[in-house]
Order: structure tokens, then sequence, then C-alpha cells
């Protein structure tokens, strides 16, 4: 019998040995947290591993705590698509891999293999007690083939499946086109109003809405983003006038008063960004004065007030894109295309398979994944919503793995809708 197990526990330990030297999580990740092996707390904690294979060891250690061999099944699935030759393998020794028998010889393999191995269910709970909540509020709804935008506002939490809150609505008139940005736990939403120059408030430590000092200029389709406590109002349209704006306005936050600051280098509406990075802001792309795609990246520093414009246009022909900043990348989605923006090369690369198939939906990063909610598009002259939540793993759009969006059963919003306002409120205790 002690040869038998011997003879066992090398087996496993070479097939363990191939797995950690060849395989790499993110390609097996995606269908093991749909399958609700491995939930996305546990995926932080594989991804924070500085190399390959301690994330890979990191990944095998709690498959092999599983209780239930529906684990060791839908791993073989998720390897099946890259690494059909450890698929043999498994297979041919597959009552020895999964046999329940030997756990404590499986454990004690990867405890050889990893000398950070630690207990999976304490680790679990303990970071479990100190996650932080990624949040994404949604403010007002508006399905053209309906009425005006609704007041309603929503928070998502993305990190839990079913954590969708409704939040008292802001007491004021909502436009289409309005924008959001966030300050120290606190969601400002401006252009809004009868006259579409509101900004307010809404706190989330009190839940209370407060109205705010106006903007200067009226205004729609315009981007926004915070430096510090000073949010910058970017570009836009004057709908009674129809006419596209190149000011930009500062609201201090702390001193709550709004002055204008300086000019673009072109007059820009809805670009559907505004990325702040180190001093500046970053606008790709948008609508010029004649409604056509700019094209441009304007860089406007807040330091001198003045505005750049990089020698490299968006490569992709959207407009209206939504971008995500990820270290030091930008993630730039759009209906048709995407791409990438990497401030140490100073450069693009397109990604056309991650498409959104939508316009004006919300984005948000969170765990290492890419979120994108609500949005539609115009099929047959008609405006088709929807009222999803969809992911798909960063790494992939990083590095080029083109792989299909996946859609969240939960959360679900109230309606379909495209979302003009919205905040990612990132990490909130």
């Amino acid at each position: 019998m002690q040869n038998e197990n011997e003879r066992i526990k090398n087996k496993v330990k070479d097939m363990l040995k191939t797995i950690i030297d060849e395989v790499d999580p993110n390609n097996v990740l995606d269908l093991l947290i749909e399958r609700r092996i491995v939930n996305i707390e546990c995926r932080e904690k594989i991804m924070n591993e500085k190399t390959k294979k301690e994330r890979c060891r990191a990944l095998i250690y709690p498959l092999l705590n599983c209780a239930h061999k529906e684990a060791f099944i839908v791993f073989r699935q998720a390897l099946e698509e890259h690494y059909h030759w450890i698929v043999e393998r498994i297979d041919e020794n597959k009552d020895d891999f999964s046999s329940k028998d030997l756990d404590e010889t499986k454990v004690k393999v990867i405890e050889e293999a990893n000398e950070k191995t630690e207990q999976c269910d304490e680790v679990a709970s303990a970071e479990s007690s100190r996650l932080l909540k990624s949040c994404v509020f949604i403010i007002g709804f508006y399905d053209p083939n309906e009425n005006n935008p609704t007041s309603d506002v929503i928070k998502i939490n993305l990190n839990k499946s079913a954590d969708i809150i409704s939040i008292q609505q802001i007491p004021a008139k909502m436009g289409m086109e309005s924008a959001a940005a966030v300050y120290d736990k606190s969601v400002f939403v401006t252009g809004i109003g009868n006259q579409s120059n509101e900004i307010w408030r809404f706190d989330s430590t009190t839940s209370n809405w407060m109205q705010c000092a106006s903007m200067v200029q009226c205004r729609r389709r315009h981007g926004v983003a915070f430096l510090g406590h000073i949010l910058y109002i970017c570009g836009g349209w004057i709908v009674s006038q129809n006419r596209t704006l190149d000011d930009v306005e500062a609201y201090d936050a702390l001193g709550n008063r709004c002055v204008h600051v300086g000019r673009l280098a072109w007059a820009v509406e809805s670009s559907g960004n505004c990325v702040p990075f180190k001093s500046s802001l970053y606008i790709f792309g948008g609508n010029g004065p004649n409604g056509k795609p700019l094209g441009k990246v304007q860089v406007f520093d807040t330091k001198s007030n003045t505005c750049s414009v990089l020698n490299k246009d968006v490569p992709i022909g959207d407009s209206f894109l939504r971008a995500a900043l990820w270290e030091n990348t930008v993630i730039l989605l759009g209906v048709y295309g995407n791409c990438i923006y990497n401030f140490e090369a100073k450069d693009f690369e397109v990604r056309k398979e991650f498409k959104t198939d939508a316009v004006y939906c919300g984005l948000a990063i969170s765990d290492g994944f890419v979120f994108v909610i609500g949005g539609g598009r115009v099929e047959n002259n008609k405006w088709i919503c929807r009222d999803d939540v969809r992911y798909i793993p960063i790494e992939s759009i990083l590095n080029n793995q083109p792989i299909n969006w996946k859609t969240c059963v939960k959360p679900k919003l109230p309606k379909s809708t495209l979302v003009y306002a919205f905040a990612d409120m990132g990490l909130e205790p």
C-alpha cells in the first residue's frame, strides 16, 4: 500500500508540475468563475501573485480542497481550448487525480511545490473580511423610445452577484447627455436642471443630495473628471444654439464655486470620456462642430490651463468612446471597435474583437474585469437598449486575446436604458 501511495503521489506531483509550468490562469479562470468553482474574491488573490507559476499554484490549491468532483470536471473543460495535451494526461490518470482519498497527498505535493502556500479556507475568510466593494452609480434611466430621462438612481456593487441598491432620486430634472464623476465618497452630476447648467452632489456617507454652484455655461455632451478636489468640465454642446464648445470650467468641490479656466484646442462634444492622468486631462475623440468624428486626442494641462494635441489620432472610427484608466493604460471601448492607449509607449493598439455593440453604456473596472453596463444602438431606425451588465477579463484586452463578453445573471438593471451619467466609486469600504 505504501508503494502504491508513493506511485500515485509521484504521478500527481508530475501532473501538477506540468500544470503549474504550462498553464496560464488567465486562460481558465473565466469558466471557473462562471461555473462558481472559483469566486471573484479568490480570483483577486490568485492574480495578486507576482509570477505566472505562483498564480497557477494559488489556483490549483483551492481546486484540490474542493469537496466535489465538479471542480475537476470544470477545470478539465477550461483546459480543453488551450491545453489539449494536458487534458489527455488528466484523462489517462483521472482516477488518481480526482480521488478524494488522496487529498492529503495532493496537499503535500502543493506545499512542497510552493513554500508560500497558506490554508485556503483561512485565507479566503480573512481576505473576505478585508475586501472592499467596487461600486458604480447610475443616475437616471433613459430609453429614447419612451419618455424623458427618469431621476432614478442605483448603486451596483460589482463584487457581489445580486447587489443593486436603489438610492434616493436626484431632486432635479434629469436631462439627456449629462455626466458624473466621484470625489471623496461623493458623486457629482453635471449638466442637469431646466437649463442644463446645474451641479448636484450625492454624499454616499449620508445618502443625501445637495445642489452645488452652477456651471458658468450650460451644456450637454461634455466630459468631466476630478483632479484632486477640482472637477474639470470640458467641451460639450449648447442645444438652444446648436453650438459645440471648446471651453473648460473648473468646479472647486471644497469652495463650491465654478469658473472658466481655459480652452481646448478643438471644440468637441460627445467624446464620452475625460481621463485624468498625472496633472493633465486626456479627451479621446468626440465630434467636432460639424458633427463628424474628430479623432484627435486633446491634452489639457491643469497646471498651465493650456491644451495640446497628441501627434497620433484615435485609430478607430467611433466618435463616442467610454474610457477607463488601468495603471498606465487607457481602455477605450466603442460600439464598433476598441483600442488601448499606453502612456509609457505613447501609442495606441487596436482591439476590434472587443467591441461593445452599444453606445452610451457605463464602464467600470473591478477585480481585474472590465464591466459594461446597459447602453444601446439603433437598428432599423429604432433604439434597442440593454438592461444587462457584461464583463471580460482586462487581461484579455491588454493581451489581445479575443473572448466573448459574458453576461452577469445578476446584477440586472431595473429597465433597459442608455447610461449617460454614471460614476465609478472604485473601492468603497
